[in-house]
C-alpha cells in the first residue's frame, strides 16, 4: 500500500526500534489487538532495518574496530523479513531517519533526507524525508529527522555512522520556505528533542549522566541539533511534538517563546521498553485539543 492510499482515523507512533526484529513483532500484535486496531505504525528514527548486517568486531591495538560484514543481500533479507510480516499483517510502516541509519543504502534505494516525497523503499515500508508534511482527516503533520551520534568516536565513519545524521541549516532553509507557503502544522513528529528540553526529560537525562559518569547528550552538539528542532517547533507551531532519540517515555510541555503558546510534547522510549515504546494517536483527539 503506498502513502497516497493512507488515510487512517488512528495510527501508532513508535520510538526507536534499532533494527530490533522482535520488538517490531510485538508492536505488530499491540497495534492489531481490538484496543488500539490499527494498522499504520509510523516510527520516530533509528529505524535499523536498512542497516547492512554485521558480526560483531573487535577493538584493534591502534584503538579502530575491524567487523564481517555479511554484505548487502543479508542486510535486505532483513528488510524483506519485516516487509513480508507487514504485508501479511496489512501494516504499513512509515519511517523518520534517526542518527543511527545507513545513509549510503537509503540512498541506493532513493531514499534521501531532503526528498520532497515519500519513498517506498519495501513493500509497505515507507521513508519519510525532512520536512515532509501531509494531512489525515482533517489533519496536518510534518515528519523531520536528523540528530548527532554521541556514540561517534566508536564507530567507524561510512560503515557505521554518516554526515547525513545531522539537522543542516538547508534543512532549516527549506522548512522555512515550506512553512512561509503552507503554513504550520498540527503535529510535528521529530527524532531529537528540542531546546531547551521540557523539565521531566532535562531531570531524566542529568540522572543518567550521574550514573554512567558520562554527559550522555548533554554534550554542545546535541544541544545544537536540539536548537535546530526548537526552530522547526517555533515555525511549525504545532499542538503536539512526538520524538525519540532519547529513549524516554515521558509527558510535557515546551514553551514556544516566539508566539507565547506552549506545546504538548510526549518522548517515546525505545525497543526493550514495552508500552513505553508507543502511544496511538487518533484525528479526532488532535483535532479537539487546544494549546495547553
Amino acid at each position: 500500500m503506498g502513502f497516497n492510499d493512507l488515510n487512517p482515523h488512528r495510527f501508532m507512533v513508535a520510538g526507536d526500534t534499532h533494527g530490533d526484529m522482535q520488538h517490531v513483532q510485538k508492536l505488530l500484535k499491540w497495534a492489531r489487538q481490538p484496543r488500539h486496531d490499527v494498522d499504520v505504525i509510523l516510527q520516530v528514527g533509528d529505524f535499523g532495518f536498512v542497516w547492512q548486517n554485521s558480526k560483531k568486531g573487535r577493538k584493534l591495538p591502534d584503538g579502530s574496530r575491524e567487523r564481517v560484514y555479511t554484505g548487502y543481500p543479508k542486510g535486505k533479507t532483513q528488510l524483506d523479513k519485516l516487509s513480508r510480516m507487514l504485508v501479511e499483517q496489512d501494516v504499513t510502516m512509515l519511517f523518520l531517519d534517526g542518527n543511527h541509519e545507513d545513509f549510503d543504502r537509503l540512498a541506493a534505494l532513493g531514499a534521501y533526507p531532503e526528498g520532497k516525497h515519500p519513498v517506498e523503499i519495501a513493500p509497505n515500508i515507507i521513508y519519510l524525508p525532512r520536512g515532509f508534511r501531509w494531512n489525515w482527516r482533517g489533519v496536518s503533520f510534518m515528519a523531520h529527522g536528523g540528530a548527532f551520534s554521541v556514540d561517534r568516536d566508536s564507530r567507524t565513519f561510512g560503515v557505521e555512522w554518516w554526515n547525513q545524521e545531522l539537522i543542516t541549516q538547508n534543512d532549516i532553509f527549506r522548512l522555512e520556505e515550506s512553512v512561509d507557503r503552507y503554513g504550520g502544522v498540527d503535529v510535528l513528529f521529530t527524532h531529537d528533542a528540542a531546546h531547551p528540553m521540557p523539565g521531566k526529560l532535562e531531570s531524566h537525562l542529568l540522572k543518567k549522566a550521574r550514573r554512567i559518569k558520562w554527559e550522555w547528550k548533554l554534550d554542545r552538539t546535541s544541544e545544537s541539533q536540539r536548537i535546530a528542532v526548537s526552530s522547526i517547533l517555533e515555525m511549525t507551531r504545532p499542538k503536539v511534538h512526538i520524538h525519540g532519540h532519547m529513549h524516554h517515555f515521558y509527558t510535557d510541555k515546551w514553551f514556544n517563546e516566539a508566539d507565547g503558546t506552549y506545546v504538548h510534547v510526549q518522548g517515546l522510549g525505545r525497543n526493550e521498553q514495552g508500552f513505553e515504546s508507543f502511544v496511538v494517536l487518533d484525528t479526532n483527539t488532535i483535532k479537539e485539543m487546544e494549546q495547553p
